[in-house]
C-alpha cells in the first residue's frame, strides 16, 4: 500500500513537472489592453494573431527569438508622445486574411491592408541606425519602429517621421 502511494505521488509529481515545462513553451498571452480591446470590439471580424496561428516551425522560431511576447501585438512608442501605441497583426475570423494596424493617438492606421498572407508576426524594434537594403542608405530612426515579418521570407519595418508612416523592406 505504501509503495502504491509513493508511486502515485511520483507520477503526479512528473505530471506537474511536465505540465509546467510544456506551459513555459508558449508565447506570452495575447490579452489586449483596453484600447486594443475597444478597437477589436468595433471591428468584430478581426482578432489578434496568436502563437497557435503559426505553424510548428514558426512557433519554434518565435519562441527562440521573442517567447515573452505575443506574436500579434506589440507595444510601441513611435513618436515623442506619452500615449502608448499598439501594432497589431490581425487575422480575420476565418484565419484566411491578415492585416497590420497601428493604433496611434486613439486612431487606427492600416499599415498593411488585408491580404491572403497569414502567419506574419509583429514586434517592436528600438530606435537606432538602420539600413535601407534597396538604397544602401543609413536611416536614423528616433523612436520605436514596427517589424512585420513572415518567417524565412520577408520583413518590413515601419516607422514615423513627423507623423507620417515610412517603410523599409528590411529583408527577404
Amino acid at each position: 500500500m505504501q509503495t502504491e502511494v509513493h508511486e502515485i505521488a511520483r507520477r503526479l509529481g512528473l505530471i506537474v513537472f511536465f505540465a509546467v515545462a510544456c506551459s513555459s513553451a508558449h508565447a506570452a498571452p495575447c490579452t489586449p489592453p483596453a484600447p486594443v480591446a475597444a478597437y477589436l470590439k468595433a471591428h468584430p471580424g478581426w482578432r489578434i494573431l496568436t502563437l497557435a496561428d503559426l505553424n510548428h516551425d514558426q512557433q519554434t522560431q518565435w519562441n527562440d527569438a521573442r517567447k515573452a511576447f505575443c506574436p500579434g501585438m506589440a507595444e510601441v512608442a513611435v513618436d515623442a508622445g506619452a500615449e502608448k501605441s499598439w501594432a497589431l497583426a490581425l487575422l480575420d475570423t476565418n484565419g484566411s486574411q491578415e492585416q497590420l494596424v497601428l493604433l496611434h493617438g486613439g486612431k487606427p492606421v492600416t499599415l498593411e491592408p488585408p491580404s491572403q498572407s497569414t502567419g506574419v508576426v509583429v514586434w517592436r524594434t528600438p530606435p537606432g541606425q538602420y539600413e535601407d537594403p534597396a538604397t544602401g542608405k543609413k536611416i536614423a530612426i528616433a523612436h520605436d519602429s514596427i517589424m512585420y515579418e513572415l518567417f524565412e521570407s520577408a520583413t518590413e519595418q515601419f516607422y514615423l517621421v513627423n507623423g507620417n508612416v515610412r517603410r523599409i523592406e528590411a529583408g527577404d
